[in-house]
């Protein structure tokens, strides 16, 4: 995939102008003009857009200027501030600060975006196609919709922060806003998803801390949050590892791009261009990348140069903070009395009398130092940071500071002052912990117990090791391939085709030909009903769509006369047929996995390639447009290489959950730890029996049912040879604390690195680079962490948008109803099912009380052997509950492998009729949403998994091959929604299971958390939830890659 950053446009389009345009602040101007020398790198025309004043003061710096005339696409244009000359600009008159920069600003930006896309501005511009604006600017967002030109927000603090922004109503609506005298400020807040476990009321942002709602600060915070929904997407100066549970609630309401540090990034890309430069002005090297609106006192380098390594603290309390005459004494004494040197800014304007007056400096502060202090009114903090002296940094928090401490690895004493510091706090001490907080009053005992234990106490080590990691994930990040560099070349990527889209004028809605979207699933069951809901969903939302399948699934399919009711109501999308490659009898069981895909990919190549040939301006043999996007099933290698060989776009599908995905990329570090290949040797019968499976030609269908078998022992744990499947595996990130050997996918059992199938997986693995996005059939909140992971990882976009079949019922809803009724009196549904559904059991579940039914379904692959099969029935009959159990056409199987029809035992016949009901299929979804249904007995599937969370239902799980386990453990352990089946799964384990999920100890517990997680998936599908705006991202995505496409060819 081309980068984004060697500037390159798609031929005869215009360039992108984008304008930057921060709050005149220097913690706002600072990281904004950063992303805008970034910008302009990419080979983007970019205008910083800064007040008269500000341009003036940082203009006035030798090396600012030299730095800035190497970036030839960077332009600084100036506008009104109004505010006068001697106006503070402090914090406590944030609110009239703000209305009065919107009232002064609003002209001119509206005369700037004004110029129409065919000329230039009365300076001379071209039109400006994007906007980057401050969030904090009302203003910005109005003229940009106003006049259409796409804008997006950056946020200048955490996302930590403006999540807490962002659930106002919440804290409002549950009394934690307001504050009131004598409450407690050390209770947790609870109604901020993902910060349960650390957040105080005393980390609330400050303007949360009013005793009215009315309070001025508080409805201009509360009008920057109600703006979000405007914006294309927020920019955050932040990275993925550091917030990335925030960061993952935070994508529920808004595409977002954390691309921080930035001062890191912007190194990065000035390497890669050779933009750093290596000389400087006035001794001021170019890579410092200054942005200081103060001048800046170099001296304090030297006097570092004299220190010895950590011995310094380094003080500085930001751009805005004020302190006290007698509050500074206090900081004073307290550095001076912990016996260390420090380093401490003390800018013009931050002492202040008992009036708010400026101050002077004490004149007690001069003395008593001997030599240990070294005051300048402002620092080169970056290079200060960096410089080996510095053991410690006194901070307020703000944000650019925070990350600029973490950067450099220097373990920080937090002091916060007003605005997001307090939260910046709480996430340096007790998130990260990286810091130590200074919690009530920062008098000189409170400092000097700080600066101790960070620069020497018991916990100093631990603190620096902290901080040294962190340093160095972030670093990692802002490389090339990191999860910041990529999330700044989708950025980018995204204000092309923004741009892309305002130099058009809507051409594509008004005339250019829509997409067509190529779905390919892998020829399964559990494959197809996913990709199938896709497919529907891109249809309904006017896309032409192809739904690649094989000739039996086909016919088995559309046997079904709801389901034929159903997509006759789909009118642009389109059923196609491609060969399987395995004979009709061929069982397609999970023992075949590589001869199974190997054998498909040769025989659908062939076709699929003709599908993809044929040109945009034609149509193919059968009629149809051009393809102008594949979204292939990631487990079908063929699709990726053809397309690719064609130029098509292709996305992949993942049919697994995010967390089985990672787990995957992580392979080569399981191998290099020794988690895999898994320890000890297998029988010499089995190895006999496996060497045979695979080399016998004569007799390979014997042998081919005795190797299902083989592999399904390996992969229940029936073979481990003394290997502890128990132990805990440390090496997949963000899994540490739950994640055992036995719970990895069972494709990672093997005992050979060169074992077939996980050659096959690696294979398909390392393909995901190669892919324009990945598609998970999963919501950010169930698996934010392992996403934020990947997302650090894959050089590609990543959506996650499920439950699937939530989302179609909402996009069927948003379409008036496309449901509907069916054919012949047979209703519509959203079944995907190759089998015939037996509806029966609807009614079976209709006679009994509500939660009293156990629901038993193991898929559509996994096999059990008749003992097995009894032992579970005795369990579930001895359990005392009725049970519906679904035991599809070859489930059991017999000792050989061999599935010669299911009978029932004798045992199984007699006066249980009453209690349980057997059925070949069942309609899962509708039986799962069935009041009476009070359990779920499951193998673990990710559809079933989602499914089950989706109606609330409780589950009892025993995995069996593949993913299953992973998802059994997050059942069981993470989501904390059901219970896992270990070890044998006998009729007393089953029974035991199954009184405890529907009667026992924790069973109001576990139906407390599935219907929370249930509410939540429900939450995520609707409009503005995330899967939902993953949806539309995907979506103009998708048509932003067929608009491209049409052009290659036009």
């Amino acid at each position: 995939m081309m980068g984004a950053f060697d500037g390159k446009q798609s031929s005869g389009a215009a360039p992108p102008h984008v304008l930057v345009f921060p709050f005149p602040l220097q913690g706002h101007v600072t990281p904004m003009l950063k992303l805008a020398e970034v910008l302009s790198l990419s080979g983007i025309r970019v205008t910083f857009v800064s007040t008269e004043r500000n341009q003036r003061r940082l203009l006035s710096s030798a090396s600012v200027r030299a730095r800035l005339a190497r970036r030839p696409g960077l332009h600084l244009r100036c506008i009104p501030e109004d505010f006068p000359k001697n106006n503070p600009r402090n914090f406590a008159d944030a609110a009239q600060m703000i209305q009065e920069f919107d009232a002064a600003a609003q002209p001119r930006l509206r005369e700037i975006l004004s110029s129409g896309s065919g000329g230039a501005d009365p300076e001379g511009e071209p039109p400006v196609t994007c906007v980057v604006a401050d969030a904090l600017i009302k203003l910005a967002v109005d003229v940009a919709v106003d006049l259409g030109v796409p804008i997006i927000g950056f946020r200048t603090s955490s996302a930590c922060s403006f999540w807490a922004d962002q659930c106002i109503p919440d804290l409002i609506a549950t009394g934690v806003i307001t504050y009131q005298d004598g409450c407690d400020l050390d209770e947790l807040v609870s109604w901020l998803p993902g910060t349960e476990s650390f957040l105080r009321r005393r980390d609330l942002p400050s303007l949360c801390r009013v005793v009215d709602t009315d309070d001025p600060a508080m409805q201009v915070l509360r009008g920057m949050t109600q703006n979000v929904a405007r914006y294309q997407g927020i920019i955050f100066n932040t990275a993925e590892f550091a917030e990335p549970t925030v960061l993952a609630h935070v994508r529920g309401q808004v595409s977002t791009y954390p691309i921080g540090p930035l001062h890191g990034l912007l190194q990065t890309v000035e390497h890669m261009k050779g933009a750093a430069g290596d000389g400087g002005v006035d001794g001021v090297p170019f890579s410092c990348n200054s942005t200081s609106l103060l001048q800046e006192d170099r001296a304090c380098m030297e006097w570092l140069d004299a220190k010895p390594p950590a011995s310094v603290v380094y003080v500085s309390f930001g751009s805005i903070a004020l302190v006290l005459r007698e509050h500074l004494l206090e900081i004073w004494h307290g550095l001076v009395n912990s016996g260390y040197h420090f380093l401490w800014v003390v800018r013009p304007g931050f002492v202040v009398d008992g009036g708010g007056n400026g101050g002077d400096w004490p004149a007690e502060a001069g003395e008593g130092a001997k030599g240990r202090g070294y005051r300048v009114e402002w620092a080169p903090q970056e290079e200060v940071l960096g410089h080996p002296a510095v053991g410690c940094f006194l901070t307020h928090s703000g944000w650019n500071s925070t990350i600029e401490g973490l950067w450099a690895g220097v373990p920080m004493a937090c002091c916060p002052n007003l605005a997001d510091q307090y939260l910046s706090r709480r996430m340096i001490a007790e998130l990260w912990k990286i810091g130590v907080e200074i919690k009530n009053t920062c008098d000189r005992a409170a400092v000097e117990k700080a600066v101790r234990e960070v620069m020497g106490g018991e916990r100093a080590s631990e603190i620096r090791a902290a901080a040294a990691s962190m340093s160095k994930t972030a670093r990692e990040g802002v490389e090339e391939g990191g999860s910041s560099y990529m999330n700044m070349e989708r950025l980018i990527q995204d204000i092309r085709a923004m741009s892309s889209r305002r130099h058009q004028h809507g051409e594509q809605s008004s005339g250019g030909p829509p997409p067509h979207v190529l779905i390919f699933p892998y020829p399964l069951q559990s494959h197809i009903t996913p990709m199938l809901k896709l497919a529907e969903v891109l249809s309904l939302s006017g896309m032409r769509v192809t739904f690649l399948n094989t000739d039996d699934n086909q016919r088995r399919l559309l046997s079904s006369a709801s389901v034929r009711a159903r997509l006759a109501r789909r009118p642009g999308l389109l059923l196609r047929c491609i060969p399987h490659g395995l004979p009709d009898d061929n069982p397609r069981d999970v023992g075949q996995a590589v001869e199974m895909v190997k054998a498909f990919d040769a025989a659908a190549q062939p076709r699929f390639r003709e599908i993809l040939s044929t040109s945009p301006g034609g149509a193919d043999t059968e009629g149809e447009p051009p393809v102008t996007c594949v979204v292939a099933d990631g487990l079908i290698s063929l699709a990726l290489d053809v397309a690719e060989d064609l130029g098509v776009p292709i996305i992949a599908f993942r049919t697994s959950s995010a967390f089985s995905f990672w787990a995957d990329l992580c392979i080569p570090d399981l191998i290099a730890t020794g988690v895999f290949p898994l320890q000890g040797l297998l029988t010499s019968t089995i190895r006999t029996t496996l060497y045979c499976s695979t080399a016998a030609h004569n007799h390979k269908r014997i042998y081919r049912a005795i190797h299902a078998c083989c592999v399904y022992l390996i992969s229940m744990g029936a073979v481990t040879d003394g290997c502890d499947l128990d132990e805990q595996v440390g090496c997949v990130p963000g899994s540490e604390s739950f994640l055992r050997r036995r719970d990895l996918p069972s494709l990672c059992r093997a005992r050979d690195i060169d074992d077939p199938v996980m050659q096959l997986l690696r294979e398909r693995t390392q393909n995901v680079s190669r892919y324009r996005g990945v598609v998970f059939n999963t919501a950010e909140f169930a698996e934010s962490t392992f996403l934020s992971h990947i997302r650090g990882q894959v050089q590609s976009s990543i959506y996650p948008i499920g439950p699937l079949h939530g989302l179609l019922q909402t996009v069927e809803n948003l379409n008036g109803g496309a449901r509907g009724g069916g054919d012949d009196g047979v209703p519509s549904s959203d079944s995907t099912s190759l089998w015939q559904e037996d509806g029966a059991c609807m009614e079976w579940l209709d006679a009994r009380p509500p939660a009293s039914v156990v629901y038993v379904s193991f898929g559509s692959l996994a096999l059990v052997k008749r003992e097995q099969l009894v032992e579970l029935w005795h369990g579930l009959l001895n359990s005392g509950y009725h049970f519906v159990w679904v035991v599809r056409p070859g489930h059991v199987v017999d000792d050989g492998g061999g599935r010669n029809g299911w009978v029932r035992p004798a045992e199984m016949e007699e006066g249980t009729e009453e209690r349980w009901l057997e059925v070949e299929w069942a309609p899962q979804q509708e039986v799962l949403a069935h009041p009476a249904v009070g359990c779920f007995l499951t193998h673990s599937g990710w559809n079933s998994t989602l499914e089950g969370v989706w109606a609330g239902v409780p589950m009892m799980c025993w995995p069996n091959f593949a993913d299953q386990h992973i998802n059994s453990r997050f059942v069981s352990e993470v989501w904390r929604i059901g219970m896992a089946i270990t070890g044998s799964c006998d009729r007393a384990a089953v029974e035991k299971a199954v009184r405890e999920v529907m009667g026992g100890e924790r069973s109001s517990e576990m139906r407390k958390a599935v219907s929370s997680m249930s509410e939540r998936a429900r939450e995520c599908v609707e409009v503005r939830g995330s899967s939902y705006m993953n949806l539309e991202r995907l979506i103009r995505d998708i048509r932003t890659l067929s608009s491209r496409r049409h052009k290659v060819h036009a």
